[in-house]
């Protein structure tokens, strides 16, 4: 479970919009084993991102919360980020080099695969509903 500080800037029903500095990873990105991905988001991710979590709490705008997110959430992200491209580039090569039965080939049909995994992973990201269940925000205890 990675737990991230934010604060809610929306409510709306049960759902609260969160609003999380993404610059502050999991915390172990200077310890061993850490995997140093917080840097990465410093480079891409500059600006704090929102996220519509449920209010479990009822928490009101303004209030300082903690979101959570599950462990099995994260492995679904990294395997969709990076688990379904590389599958589309190496079955798009392996399909180019026996279709056409060369280096050439197996290059546009990789760059066909890789754009058809984008589509999907792009699809699954649009539709959220799954990952929405292992969100939850907690009020902060200070």
């Amino acid at each position: 479970m990675i737990d991230v500080p934010g604060k809610v800037v929306g409510v709306d029903g049960d759902l609260a919009t969160v609003r999380v500095d993404s610059r502050g990873g999991c915390g172990r990105c200077h310890e061993p084993g850490g995997c140093g991905g917080v840097q990465l988001t410093q480079v891409f991710c500059a600006r704090p991102e929102d996220v519509t979590v449920p209010n479990r709490e009822h928490a009101a705008v303004g209030e300082d919360v903690v979101v959570s997110v599950s462990s099995a959430a994260l492995y679904r992200g990294v395997i969709a980020g990076y688990g379904i491209p590389l599958v589309g580039v190496l079955l798009g090569a392996i399909v180019g080099s026996t279709v056409i039965g060369s280096d050439m080939g197996a290059i546009v049909f990789s760059v066909l695969g890789l754009a058809g995994a984008w589509g999907i992973v792009h699809r699954r990201r649009l539709n959220q509903l799954d990952i929405q269940s292992d969100l939850s925000a907690s009020r902060r205890k200070t």
